[in-house]
């Protein structure tokens, strides 16, 4: 399949490219995100948000695309490319090119923050693929307001503060979801630098917090139709999103009753595999500290938005993937970590644990995004046929 030619792509070049040097991750990088650039670019009517984008984009005047509901940036970037182009497979091409600035930049953020060799870059990139697949074969507006967070995430680990703050105000210009990004920025900045603890205030406040977040979060989907009588402008998009749930598409496709337990199991058992095998690894430093939180957070997130309001909890969790790639792909020196690392069963341990990571990822893609959402992504059409 199609869909699978990046991972045959990334399986080839780490065979051809030595892993103990890194003057080849960027090669890797390259080649692997342009197979996917050209994939999501050469297509047509596939993709979840497909028949919206195309009618936009083909609006018959300017003024018409001006005036549309999109975020400013994404509609003046489709008149950039209309004027210059005239064409929407060269629009989604520069849509798709903000793959390879996604994956740079999370893969520069596990460089900078891990120890050499401290992470599996074919984990890092599988799960970047699998987790962001969707938002680049659809969601185009969220595809460019992650990336650009990404970006902002590695401002701000920079402690370049102000450049973070301003490509995240793009973020937001481009998709409004990314305003949700504050939570991980707020989370960061709440990360005790030394010592054993993760936070450095009290827990009771991180309590008092979450109970507050999500009491809010819950009274508001529940008086959506009071917000939109008095507050129209604000409320309009979460009374989309709390009617839409995410099933227009897909009803009658996947079973959701079935499928949302399974989604809401699997970020809990990985949330205590975290916890259990690499505690004291991910305490080291900073960011390991982050990286657990975030993705402790952003399990609590899923769960209650899963069964509340869904789309809120599939655009919603797009913004904390990040610490879902960097936690699975160091996951394996977790493990070793916790192992005699100069012994030969405990490498070779290492190395089966890292193979059967890979192993789910494959086919978490292939049942999870590729099969059940298959009313979007099968058979692939390209523009050649």
């Amino acid at each position: 399949m199609v869909y699978l030619l990046p991972v045959v792509v990334l399986f080839f070049m780490n065979l051809i490219l030595s892993k103990s040097n890194f003057r080849y991750s960027k090669i890797i990088i390259l080649f692997f995100s342009v197979t996917f650039i050209f994939i999501s670019s050469l297509r047509y009517r596939i993709g979840t948000d497909w028949e919206p984008y195309y009618e936009f984009f083909h609006l018959p005047s300017y003024k018409l695309m001006l005036e549309h509901y999109f975020e400013p940036l994404y509609k003046l970037l489709a008149i950039i490319v209309k004027l210059l182009f005239n064409n929407y497979y060269a629009f989604l091409f520069v849509i798709g090119s903000f793959f390879l600035v996604e994956t740079y930049t999370v893969n520069k953020i596990a460089l900078e923050t891990m120890k050499p060799r401290g992470y599996s870059s074919t984990i890092l990139l599988l799960a970047i693929y699998m987790f962001r697949f969707a938002d680049y074969m659809g969601g185009q507006r969220q595809a460019l307001a992650v990336a650009l967070c990404m970006v902002s995430l590695m401002f701000r680990l920079k402690n370049k503060t102000f450049a973070s703050i301003i490509v995240w105000i793009l973020a937001i210009l481009f998709h409004y979801s990314a305003s949700i990004f504050i939570i991980p920025m707020i989370i960061y900045g709440m990360i005790e630098e030394r010592g054993r603890r993760i936070f450095e205030i009290n827990p009771l406040v991180i309590s008092l917090f979450l109970i507050v977040f999500f009491s809010i979060s819950y009274w508001i989907i529940n008086n959506s139709l009071v917000l939109n009588r008095n507050i129209p402008v604000i409320s309009s998009i979460l009374m989309k999103m709390v009617v839409y749930q995410g099933k227009r598409g897909t009803l009658g496709i996947i079973d959701y009753s079935f499928r949302d337990p399974l989604l809401v199991s699997e970020r809990i058992l990985f949330n205590l595999l975290f916890i259990i095998i690499g505690k004291n690894f991910y305490r080291k430093n900073r960011f390991g500290k982050f990286l657990l939180a975030t993705y402790s957070f952003s399990t609590l997130y899923y769960i209650f938005f899963m069964f509340t309001a869904r789309v809120i909890a599939g655009r919603g969790i797009a913004y904390f993937r990040f610490s879902d790639v960097l936690l699975l792909s160091t996951l394996p020196e977790a493990l070793r970590s916790r192992l005699r690392k100069s012994d030969y069963n405990s490498l070779l341990a290492t190395k089966l644990f890292e193979f059967l990571i890979i192993t789910y990822i494959v086919a978490r893609f292939v049942v999870v995004v590729l099969w059940a959402n298959r009313i979007f992504y099968l058979p692939y059409k390209s523009i050649l046929q």
